[in-house]
């Protein structure tokens, strides 16, 4: 050891040197590291949720949990699996050994599950598998809202802003909450339908029967093919207003004749509040390995540009910016290393001379 002291002290400027660009490689490879607020840490766990609109949770412990957790305890390596049954949904929790693979983890609870489907109940929804992660937290949350704004008004915005948002490539994916999903709400006239002697029924078969996309076929001009397709999804009010339900040589009965069409929302099951008002709200995840603040500006900039279009009512904010939590705890390392490089250099050159 002595030896190879004595060799860097006789060859002071080539110890120097080699400190030197070791320490310019070390600040190059700082400056490309990207900045993190949650580092992606591997849990040794897969989140299941299995959604039943409806069910209690009596049921859902029975009817979901249940079946899910025979299958999920037949996979190796496997330390717990714990189950919560709420009102309409199940989730489970499966815990794995610290020396897990996550795609392989994953594969085998995808498969655990497809066993278990067969005794889920027929209207349950694909189940969503989902590996735990620090990272898959949100970066920022878009709060869109107003007073006496209309709640249409709040969701076109909102819509808008995402799908610009979602194209920024460091962005992963930006879903909202508080939002409701948009349908047509049919009241139907009950003494218009004794009058015609219309059946409930029948409006409802020919709603179910014309709302569907039809093949039909392929066409063949020698020099080639193109499939052909019949349209008849409902798009628009208009199209559910002028459905036929019956005819005679007087006439046509659609609709609109028996029943009273009016765009509307789903009953809400999330909310979202922000400012003691309520509102729509963005949750934006960034990719893994995306820059932090590289990220967060192109939101900004998509942000403040679409702000001067906005109506004078609606506010735009942001809720748990983890931006500048993120850059007041990298300076504070970035001053630690900094003092604790300039002190080994001031010892390496006062040795070696």
């Amino acid at each position: 050891m002595k030896t190879y002291i004595d060799a860097a002290i006789s060859r002071s400027r080539t110890t120097v040197s080699i400190f030197v660009v070791t320490l310019l490689a070390g600040f190059a490879s700082y400056l490309a590291i990207p900045i993190e607020m949650y580092p992606d840490v591997q849990v040794p766990m897969v989140v299941t949720t299995v959604i039943h609109e409806g069910i209690s949770p009596e049921d859902a412990e029975r009817l979901l949990s249940k079946p899910a957790e025979l299958e999920l305890k037949t996979i190796d390596g496997i330390v717990e699996v714990t189950s919560f049954s709420s009102e309409g949904a199940a989730t489970l929790m499966t815990e794995f050994d610290i020396s897990f693979e996550s795609s392989a983890a994953l594969a085998e609870v995808r498969e655990a599950i497809n066993r278990a489907k067969a005794r889920f109940p027929q209207s349950t929804e694909e189940p969503i598998i989902q590996e735990m992660s620090a990272a898959s937290m949100p970066i920022v949350q878009i709060a869109i809202g107003g007073e006496r704004v209309p709640e249409r008004t709040l969701l076109r915005i909102a819509e808008d802003l995402q799908r610009e948002i979602e194209l920024v490539p460091q962005v992963l994916e930006a879903p909202m909450v508080g939002n409701r999903e948009e349908l047509l709400e049919v009241v139907i006239n009950p003494s218009k339908l004794e009058t015609y002697g219309i059946p409930n029924s029948s409006i409802v078969q020919t709603v179910t029967s014309n709302n569907r996309l039809i093949a039909a076929g392929q066409v063949d001009t020698g020099q080639g093919s193109f499939p052909v397709k019949v349209p008849g999804l409902i798009e628009n009010a208009d199209d559910l207003y002028n459905l036929p339900l019956a005819s005679n040589d007087l006439g046509v009965l659609t609709v609109s004749d028996l029943a009273e069409v009016r765009r509307t929302f789903k009953d809400a099951t999330r909310y979202s509040y922000a400012n003691h008002s309520q509102n729509i709200s963005l949750n934006v995840m960034k990719r893994k390995g995306a820059n932090l603040v590289e990220a967060f500006e192109q939101i900004d900039v998509i942000v403040e540009e679409m702000r001067p279009t906005l109506p004078p009512a609606v506010t735009m904010a942001y809720i748990n910016n983890s931006v500048p939590i993120a850059l007041e705890q990298n300076s504070g390392l970035s001053g630690n290393m900094a003092t604790a490089m300039a002190l080994v250099l001031l010892v390496v050159i006062a040795t070696v001379g």
